[in-house]
């Protein structure tokens, strides 16, 4: 079962575009036709976590996929083609069209994201890629003082808290003296949980570079609204009331 309609997740992703790169490349006689076979899907998997709007700075969205049998797509995507018309592959708005016919299997096959992948990496936009290098080398500088601002600031404060030893910290290759009560000075101390602080700042900056990039895409608003608003009654059903609409 081929996986579709996922998008790139960080700077360093090679396997999934951005929407804005095929934004607005949907037929507009094709919009509709599409958001309403999206939001037919059953139920194929809930997830804990939600994806983020590649258009909105990180705007929390669904964590569900839905599937027609055949495909399996997360709820997120209705959003992408009722807003900003994105293409999609060209098998898949087929069988949209009731152009393809597939023979029915009673086995469920495995679920993949091969297709798409390979769409993607087809379909990518060179303008897109070549501002999202420079992004990222920017980032990495910009990170980089940002974060030793940051440690510089926190140790200062650990220090002032608990105080310097007269021990010496117990990090290997380090010199420096130990926090009162603590075998780590404060720089080591607060290495704990930094590479989780370092992916959210690099995370904060990516979703800035797509919000601005995505500014040249007007979405049409209207008709979002009132797709998402029958949208969440249809999931309203689906999920609580266990009926098909």
């Amino acid at each position: 079962m081929p996986i579709i309609g996922y998008w790139i997740r960080n700077f360093d992703d090679k396997d999934f575009l951005a929407p804005q790169e095929v934004a607005h490349q949907l037929p507009s006689d094709m919009v509709d036709k599409v958001v309403r076979y999206l939001r037919a899907g059953k139920i194929y998997s809930q997830y804990y976590g939600s994806s983020w709007c590649r258009f909105s700075s990180g705007c929390p969205m669904g964590g569900d996929e839905l599937t027609d049998g055949y495909w399996i797509w997360p709820t997120g995507l209705i959003f992408y083609v009722a807003a900003y018309k994105v293409a999609l592959p060209e098998v898949f708005l087929e069988d949209v069209l009731g152009k393809s016919v597939r023979e029915k299997s009673n086995e469920e096959p495995d679920s993949s994201l091969d297709l798409w992948k390979h769409w993607c990496a087809e379909n990518q936009n060179l303008d897109f890629r070549q501002e999202l290098i420079i992004a990222h080398q920017i980032t990495h500088q910009k990170v980089q003082k940002e974060t030793e601002k940051d440690r510089r600031e926190k140790t200062k404060a650990l220090q002032l808290k608990f105080g310097i030893s007269a021990t010496i910290c117990l990090h290997m290759g380090c010199s420096k003296q130990a926090l009162k009560g603590r075998v780590f000075c404060g720089e080591h101390l607060l290495h704990t949980g930094e590479e989780d602080s370092l992916n959210m700042y690099y995370l904060k900056h990516f979703q800035e570079f797509l919000k601005d990039f995505g500014q040249k895409y007007v979405a049409d608003l209207e008709y979002l609204k009132e797709v998402l608003e029958d949208f969440a009654q249809d999931m309203f059903c689906k999920l609580h009331l266990k009926c098909d609409r």
